[in-house]
């Protein structure tokens, strides 16, 4: 068996960090080996998306935030079916290989295309340019001691944007870039099926193109402050950073407004801080990693034993199970090693540092490093929480980032005896109403509170969810299309209930996430996105679903934590 191809693998990587729904129709799509070859994503992919009336994308709900007066606001994201993935994962390969304004900006750290062999996304991983951006604001403060650090960003982004503003920015980068004429043509008739998709005319908040219209957008106004001010200027997708001495930093801000309006868009001024630069240094260390055990050498420990001894997962399963720690092992058996892996290892087995390495990955020291993790992130929680409403200003924006991070890994670790303490400390912190809900289901086993906070916080807390030992919970009074979305992402994830919804809505997404006889109805639905997933799941009534999410695609699959991307993407 071959290696699946550069561009199916990107589209695989990319959406399993970002959306589970697009991300099984993708692996069942893929089921199709001729669908795995880079000449499908090039021509064939192309061609459905160029031949088609117009485009098929599924609305769904996320989370975004809690209001003061307790009503929760909701992105609506449009999900794209498994063919168009594979024909944008083509189309941004080209505009890599283009490179121009298609490739990277020194001032910028968002959505760089992922070039030559690397298989890991479409995009490089984000938070990696988040946490250089940092370390570059800091490097900046240290230079210039007495400047300050103002800190905005664009209020609804992506919704603002509209087709006019990004069609001229498309072409002219096209023409910039002397794009090919295919696929010019292939990002113009994306395009132009994003518009037709809503009724603004906006651009879409989903597929991975439209983070790269986001980046052509701004590609002029990124020029521009740049060169006005060298150094100044960073930028992390809509959220910019300007370090520069007070009035210059002022009117560089008030440059940027200018430069924004004429997009048809404008900052958000209520998420603006203004910090000096001596104490923005303060924070440079802050997503370091600490002394002591790492949760990457864990997850990294924990992959390569899988990898190297697959058949070793239920038992690693039932060792966590044992120990509390809800963390279910991604199946690496069906993936084949192709021959440069292999020949690699059996090299690296006759170093004697790599012999002791392996012998070292035995069950009880994963799961030891686990419980010292464990140990160490509650302590960090329980300090951090004792204190935090005390915080204001950047002090409390620096500590909330760290209580993102020491959360969405206690989802996965923390003791079953504290997770009511961690509901509780969390449920006064406005930011983490969706995280502490989380953790009030993980502890009495009830997700009807999930549900109002939609699908994304359903898939953050399924994983989880899954991996408890004990009957769940699941009795709505009434369904909103929130709720319905949620309930049936738990049901893709395979959750099932002791007490289940009597009154569950007759919903096609909800038929696709269950599989059952209902889901025969699909085939013939008016709905173009049902119909294919449908049609890439077939007739047969295996559960493809669970397949796609228990097993690895190939070898580069990494151990994905669904609160974890949640949180990550929040920050």
């Amino acid at each position: 068996m071959s290696t699946p191809g550069i561009l199916a693998a990107r589209a695989v990587h990319q959406y399993r960090r970002r959306d589970i729904l697009t991300y099984v129709g993708l692996r069942q799509h893929l089921r199709n080996r001729s669908a795995q070859r880079d000449v499908w994503g090039n021509d064939i992919a192309t061609a459905l998306v160029m031949e088609r009336s117009a485009g098929c994308y599924h609305p769904i709900s996320t989370f975004k935030e809690i209001g003061a007066d307790g009503e929760l606001t909701f992105r609506e994201l449009l999900l794209p079916p498994p063919h168009e993935t594979l024909a944008e994962a083509a189309l941004l390969a080209a505009c890599a290989a283009a490179g121009g304004p298609f490739g990277p900006h020194p001032s910028v750290f968002s959505y760089e295309l992922s070039s030559g062999n690397e298989v890991n996304g479409i995009f490089r991983p984000y938070f990696r340019g988040f946490i250089d951006r940092h370390k570059a604001i800091a490097a900046a403060c240290r230079g210039n001691p007495t400047a300050v650090v103002i800190h905005t960003d664009v209020r609804r982004f992506y919704p603002s944007i509209t087709g006019e503003v990004a069609r001229a920015a498309w072409l002219t980068a096209c023409e910039a870039a002397n794009l090919g004429t295919t696929y010019r043509t292939l990002g113009s008739k994306i395009l132009a099926d994003y518009e037709r998709a809503k009724t603004d005319g906006a651009v879409l908040t989903g597929p991975m193109f439209s983070h790269m219209l986001g980046n052509l957008v701004f590609r002029a106004i990124d020029n521009e402050m740049s060169t006005r001010a060298p150094g100044c200027y960073f930028r992390y997708v809509d959220d910019v950073a300007i370090v520069a001495p007070s009035q210059m930093a002022i009117a560089l801000e008030h440059h940027l407004e200018r430069l924004l309006e004429v997009r048809g868009l404008t900052l958000n001024s209520k998420k603006r801080l203004e910090v000096p630069a001596a104490e923005w240094v303060k924070s440079e260390a802050d997503f370091d990693d600490v002394a002591g055990p790492s949760w990457k050498s864990f997850v990294g420990q924990m992959k390569q034993m899988l990898m190297l001894y697959p058949d070793v997962r239920e038992y690693l399963r039932a060792q966590f199970q044992e120990h509390g720690i809800r963390i279910r092992p991604l199946d690496y058996s069906e993936v084949e090693q192709e021959r440069s892996y292999l020949t690699r290892t059996a090299t690296l087995l006759k170093r004697r540092w790599f012999r002791r390495k392996t012998r070292s990955l035995a069950m009880l020291p994963v799961v030891a490093e686990c419980l010292a993790l464990r140990k160490q992130y509650f302590s960090d929680a329980q300090n951090l929480l004792s204190r935090f409403n005390q915080l204001d200003g950047f002090e409390r924006k620096r500590s909330l980032y760290r209580l993102r991070f020491l959360t969405s890994r206690l989802v996965y670790i923390a003791h079953p005896d504290d997770l009511k303490f961690m509901e509780d400390a969390l449920a006064g912190v406005p930011e983490f109403a969706m995280v502490s809900t989380v953790f009030r289901c993980l502890h009495d086993g009830d997700v009807t509170p999930l549900l109002r906070f939609g699908p994304a916080a359903a898939q953050a807390a399924a994983q989880p969810l899954k991996a408890l030992s004990r009957p769940l919970r699941c009795r709505p009074r009434e369904w909103s299309d929130v709720s319905v979305q949620a309930y049936a992402i738990l049901r893709l994830n395979g959750i099932t209930f002791s007490e289940g919804p009597s009154n569950t809505p007759d919903d096609p997404l909800i038929r696709f996430c269950e599989w059952d006889d209902r889901a025969r109805s699909l085939w013939d639905s008016r709905n173009a996105y049902f119909r294919e997933l449908a049609c890439v799941h077939g007739m047969t009534k295996t559960d493809l679903n669970s397949w796609a999410i228990e097993t690895a695609f190939d070898r580069d699959d990494d151990l994905v934590f669904d609160m974890q991307e949640l949180m990550q993407g929040s920050s």
